[in-house]
């Protein structure tokens, strides 16, 4: 058999590099390369030119795709959870707006008020089974007339009163004894201009 020679073999050595030869060729090769040191340097010197960086493109590639990608995820789990506090933190808004800030007026009924004078001040008693809130005052005018209600909230009105609870006694403040001859009740604008209209629209409940 005619022995190969190293000019052949020089043109196979990039077909045997990147691995796309037969057997018998692959076997060709690597007999001559354990014969001929200067063919064996030039495969290796090929091997690590084309494979070594190649890999390392495909690695460092790979790897910026993988940090891009955890990345990407990590600040869709960052947005997701921002929404989601936002959201929660709407629902929790709109919740409290809708069942504490409305204000629903209780209505005056005799059986349920009276008016007591303590160490010189005067409080009204509500004994109503509504949970008050709140109460609006207008402070004495010359006459000494005093004008005051109650109200509620739908928390108070529906929730409340599903947690059963003894009903406490309900004291309001409502101005010094020495300051006031008549004391009305009803709903009213506190910021009206027209003082009349405040009185048309309150009933008077107690007179010292």
């Amino acid at each position: 058999m005619k022995k190969i020679t190293c000019d052949i073999i020089k043109d196979i050595l990039p077909l045997y590099v990147d691995d796309v030869v037969s057997i018998d060729t692959r076997t060709m090769v690597e007999e001559h390369l354990a014969e001929c040191e200067n063919c064996k340097k030039e495969a290796e010197a090929m091997s690590k030119a084309i494979k070594i960086p190649l890999h390392k493109t495909v690695e460092k590639e790979q790897a910026e795709v993988l940090k891009n990608l955890k990345k990407t995820f990590k600040n869709k789990k960052i947005r997701i959870s921002i929404i989601s506090v936002l959201a929660t933190a709407g629902v929790i808004a709109g919740v409290y707006s809708a069942l504490v800030l409305p204000k629903i007026y209780i209505p005056y009924e005799e059986k349920d008020f009276s008016i007591e004078i303590v160490d010189g001040n005067v409080y009204a008693n509500y004994k109503g089974t509504k949970e008050y809130d709140g109460s609006v005052t207008i402070n004495p005018t010359k006459e000494k007339k005093v004008a005051f209600y109650l109200y509620t909230n739908p928390w108070n009105t529906y929730i409340q009163p599903l947690f059963k609870r003894e009903k406490e006694e309900q004291l309001i403040y409502i101005g010094k004894a020495d300051e006031m001859n008549e004391i009305y009740y009803g709903e009213f604008d506190l910021l009206s201009e027209d003082e009349k209209e405040i009185w048309e629209n309150t009933e008077k409940i107690w007179v010292k």
